[in-house]
């Protein structure tokens, strides 16, 4: 008899937790079920740990862990493909090195920056949404203060020593955290004085931290400051160059460096399947996180819209261990 054939399609938070859970749910079963979970890479990344990495803390070794370590022992197999169509009739994924059936599947294909088509932005800022990105912004950071330790123009030396992060969120204000503490150090390697380092966070709404309650925000933004943060809230960003960022009301800061922390949105691979849509690139489940279009296709993650007490689910960790253990 042939095996219930469960594909769980992405290796994030959702995905890992999804198929941990039917792991043990049919690790009694393995004649009968097979859990195969296929993402892009052979390794899980923390992506709430990504900020300590731009930041220069921890190595990137440190915010990968192999899914043959996190799976060993189990019924999962893990396959490294990139999945490029899915044929939901036939109950296919296509991926650049084979095909593969399901009769049960699971999208986790998690979210993407977004940019809300604010000019330039695209272009001239850096994400923070993978290992890649961590990666790239540490070594620009690095560019920077090393280039200006040579600089002898002043308008250009204070442009490169301008750090602006956009985002009062969570993401955004970790990375500041990791930047009070590893500038002065780079500066010191580079003799500058670190008082000609400007650090901003510049948020469109009117707090930062959103999400916290009244106090811990406050402790946060009293830190901040205390530490020669500028945080601007109210200051909505309109334009983007490789110099400089526009503010609504007409202020513009010069900068080498704004690294775009403010929102993501379903990925553009899930958004262009044939199934229902939400909002913001997500798409729609019901409360068992099943696909309004077929019976047999899940969703979990970041990449969901599901309304719960008039609010959409949230796109956090907590939300997609929650969602995949749902669907799972």
């Amino acid at each position: 008899m042939d095996k219930k054939r469960i594909v769980i399609l992405g290796g994030g938070y959702a995905g890992v937790h999804a198929a941990k859970v039917l792991h043990k749910s049919f690790k009694r079963m393995k004649d009968k079920v097979e859990i195969t979970l296929i993402d892009r890479h052979n390794y899980h990344t923390l992506m709430t740990e990504l900020h300590e990495v731009a930041g220069n803390r921890v190595d990137e070794a440190s915010v990968k862990i192999s899914y043959n370590r996190i799976f060993s022992g189990t019924m999962v197999n893990v396959i490294r493909d990139e999945i490029v169509h899915v044929d939901f009739e036939k109950q296919m994924l296509e991926g650049r090195a084979a095909s593969y059936p399901y009769v049960q599947l699971l999208l986790t294909t998690g979210a993407e920056p977004t940019d809300f088509n604010i000019p330039g932005v695209k272009d001239h800022a850096f994400y923070l949404w993978s290992l890649e990105d961590a990666l790239r912004i540490k070594r620009h950071i690095i560019d920077m203060v090393t280039a200006a330790s040579y600089e002898k123009d002043p308008e250009v030396r204070k442009e490169m020593l301008t750090f602006v992060v956009a985002g009062g969120g969570f993401t955004g204000v970790e990375l500041v955290g990791e930047l009070i503490e590893w500038l002065p150090i780079l500066c010191k390697e580079h003799g500058i004085d670190h008082k000609e380092v400007k650090l901003m966070n510049v948020e469109a709404l009117g707090s930062i931290l959103n999400m916290l309650t009244d106090k811990p925000r406050a402790k946060a933004i009293e830190y901040m400051r205390k530490h020669g943060v500028e945080i601007r809230t109210n200051s909505l960003i309109t334009n983007v160059d490789a110099e400089s960022l526009t503010i609504k009301d007409g202020t513009v800061i010069r900068t080498k460096t704004l690294v775009w922390t403010c929102g993501v949105r379903g990925t553009t691979f899930c958004h262009n399947l044939p199934l229902a849509d939400g909002k913001v690139q997500r798409k729609k489940v019901d409360e068992f996180m099943r696909s309004p279009d077929h019976e047999n296709v899940y969703l979990a993650g970041d990449g969901i819209w599901f309304m719960e007490d008039g609010k959409p689910v949230g796109q956090i960790v907590e939300a997609a261990e929650q969602t995949a253990a749902t669907a799972a």
